[in-house]
Order: structure tokens, then C-alpha cells, then sequence
């Protein structure tokens, strides 16, 4: 009786009036159904948004997947950070280039693209927590993940972020060892209001007369 009744609020999703549509996530996010995953679709922002909120946070492990990989198209910090959040307990190397590509999204918030980042930073190693509630939620292979995107994209996340996202970028690029180019390397290295980890990470990485000098 349940799926029938699934199948007839799914059905719903072409209703033309917003509430409607709006009514019947409420009602598949009470069943606990899979099918909100059609509701991520929504042509209104608030519909989707309610979607991805009753998948993150019931939550509905069937359309995790479905809620990570609507990143790109997620529209408002809600629907973005649960998107982020259900690709950080996933961990494909799928998602982690979805991610990658978020946090290099300059029209994303600078709010959103720094969690991107942070995500990025322990993607190998991701705390058991999940980001929205803190609620315990232990990530899957959090042991066993792909980090090769990172090391591909280091320079494309370098060009697009900075302030305090670049610092972040170069947090990520000390975490995994990964070298930043070579005259950024040079200007954080003789930047005293950097970090002496970082200082450090960047004269390892030198290996010019730049890192003889210092």
C-alpha cells in the first residue's frame, strides 16, 4: 500500500502548482522514500531544496548518490551544502571532481567553495560527523579513496581562489605533499606572515637558488 501510495505522490512531480508539488515531498520524506530523488528536479528552488533536505537529513541512503551528483546544479547554500555533504560520505572519485569543480566555481559562495575545500583536505580521511547536523555518520572507504583529481587540479584551485580560500588551497597542498607552482612557491616562502608549516612545505618544494638563499 505504501509503494502505491509512493508511486502516486512520484507521480505527482509534473503538478503545475508549486505547493502541491511541495506537499507531496513532505509526505514522501514521512515514508521515507526513494523516490524524492525525482523531486531534486524541481523548476522551483524551494521544491528541490525540500528534496535534498529530506534525502540528507531522514536520511534516505537510496538517493544519496542522486543528492551528490546534483552539485553543480544545486542552487542555494541548503541544497549545496547537503549535495557536499552526501559527496563527502560517498566518496567517489566521481564526487571528488564534482567537488573540485565547485570549490574552483567563482560564481559559488566564498562561504560554500571554503567547505569544498575543507572536504577536499580530508577527503582520504573524513571526520565521522557529517557537516549539516553533526550528526555521526561514518563516511564509506574514507580509507581506500582516490586522490588523483587532487593532484591534477592543485594548479586549477590555486588560479581560481584567493585570500582566505588560497590558504586554504595551500593547506591542501601540504596535507597530501603536493607542489604549488614554483614562483608561488617563492612568494609564500619569503611571506613571514605566512605559517611556518607552510614555509617549509614551499622550501621543500624548491629547488632553485630561491631555497639555497633562505
Amino acid at each position: 500500500a505504501n509503494s502505491q501510495y509512493s508511486s502516486g505522490l512520484v507521480n505527482l512531480h509534473g503538478h503545475p502548482s508549486k505547493s502541491v508539488r511541495l506537499a507531496a515531498v513532505l509526505a514522501l520524506r514521512k515514508l521515507q522514500s526513494p523516490f524524492l530523488s525525482d523531486y531534486l528536479e524541481d523548476k522551483h528552488v524551494e521544491v528541490a531544496t525540500e528534496a535534498a533536505r529530506a534525502i540528507h537529513d531522514v536520511p534516505i541512503q537510496k538517493s544519496m548518490h542522486v543528492l551528490a551528483t546534483s552539485l553543480q546544479e544545486a542552487e542555494g547554500l541548503p541544497w549545496q551544502r547537503r549535495a557536499l555533504s552526501a559527496a563527502q560520505r560517498l566518496g567517489t572519485e566521481e564526487l571528488l571532481n564534482a567537488v573540485i569543480a565547485f570549490a574552483s566555481d567563482t560564481t559559488k559562495s566564498e562561504r560554500l567553495r571554503l567547505v569544498a575545500l575543507d572536504i577536499i583536505q580530508t577527503w582520504n580521511d573524513p571526520p565521522p560527523r557529517e557537516i549539516i547536523d553533526g550528526r555521526w555518520r561514518p563516511a564509506i572507504n574514507a580509507s581506500a579513496r582516490c586522490i588523483t583529481p587532487i593532484e591534477h587540479s592543485i594548479d586549477e584551485l590555486v588560479a581560481s581562489t584567493s585570500d582566505t580560500l588560497l590558504v586554504s588551497v595551500f593547506k591542501i597542498a601540504q596535507h597530501y605533499q603536493l607542489d604549488l607552482p614554483q614562483e608561488l612557491n617563492r612568494q609564500i616562502l619569503f611571506d613571514e606572515t605566512q605559517s611556518m608549516d607552510l614555509r617549509v612545505h614551499c622550501l621543500h618544494s624548491l629547488s632553485d637558488e630561491a631555497a639555497i638563499d633562505f
